[in-house]
């Protein structure tokens, strides 16, 4: 237990203002002012929806209950549009604030890591041969799968 709170460093001065900075992402939307037109929160991708002002996910419609974990996972992979996200920075949008560039990533954090995408496939049943939703990028990470006529 020693071993795995000294892996996770915390952080000395973690103002308000710090923690709150990374939600207002540019690409996730928002409202310009009271009164003005509102942008969509919602990321959509091969018949997957996850709404990034509720917190919620649906595939064609029916909500996924999915963990805290799990959906910082699958933002981070919508975000990113298909570019390959090391699992080194996957453990970092898990673990948040605590793990900054130049913090320790043991294997076991890069091991939680694999087992959150393992139980985000098997709720989003993720077909292995033909993924529609993540992909594995052997010796690096994972991604986003392409995208694909409905």
């Amino acid at each position: 237990r020693i071993s795995a709170m000294l892996r996770r460093p915390r952080v000395a001065s973690g103002g308000a203002g710090e923690a709150a900075a990374p939600a207002a992402d540019p690409g996730a939307g928002g409202s310009s002012g009271p009164g003005g037109p509102r942008r969509s929160t919602v990321l959509q991708h091969n018949g997957l929806a996850l709404d990034t002002e509720t917190r919620t996910v649906a595939l064609r419609g029916t909500p996924l209950g999915l963990t805290r974990s799990e959906f910082d996972l699958l933002h981070e992979l919508l975000r990113g549009t298909g570019a390959v996200r090391t699992r080194a920075d996957l453990v970092r949008v898990v673990r948040g604030e605590y793990y900054r560039e130049d913090t320790y990533i043991s294997e076991a954090d890069e091991r939680a890591v694999e087992v959150h995408i393992g139980n985000l496939r098997r709720k989003l049943r993720e077909d292995p041969q033909d993924p529609r939703w993540l992909v594995t990028v052997r010796g690096v990470g994972y991604r986003l799968a392409p995208k694909r006529a409905e």
